[in-house]
Order: structure tokens, then sequence, then C-alpha cells
């Protein structure tokens, strides 16, 4: 009898460790397939939203060109009817 039992003991861990290996398997299938699904589709969209590179040189000049435009003085206007 205890021979039997431990027969279907190892029956029993062999089972349990095949699903966990399977389910991992397909966990880590599902997860990877996803993230190149994801890749392609931002590759996709920054062909077609920015096909551009910026350079960062000129856009400093435009950010700094744009805060002096910004920075100049007010001109005060007296009232004429005081």
């Amino acid at each position: 009898m205890l021979k039997r039992l431990f027969r279907q003991f190892h029956v029993v861990v062999l089972s349990i460790f095949a699903i966990v290996i399977s389910l991992t398997v397909v966990f880590v299938f599902k997860n990877f397939t996803r993230t190149l699904e994801q890749a392609e589709f931002v590759l996709t969209l920054r062909q077609q939203v920015a096909p551009d590179v910026i350079n960062s040189k000129v856009w400093a000049k435009v950010i700094t060109r744009l805060e002096m435009k910004g920075s100049t003085t007010t001109l005060t206007v007296m009232d004429p009817f005081e």
C-alpha cells in the first residue's frame, strides 16, 4: 500500500511540475509577443508622427528668441481723461 501511494505521489508531483512549467512557458510567450507587437507599433507611429529629427541647437535658439521677444518692456499709456 505504501508503494502504491509512493507511485501516485510521484505522478502528482510530476503533473504539478508539468503544469507549472507549461503555464510559465505560455506566460512568457504571451508577454514576449505582446512586447514585439508594441515595439512594431511604436516604430510605425514614429514614422507617421515624427519623420524629422529635431535639431536641439536650433530648437534652443528658437526658444531663446521667443523668450527675448516676450520679455519686451511694457508701454505705459497715460489716461487722457484724468
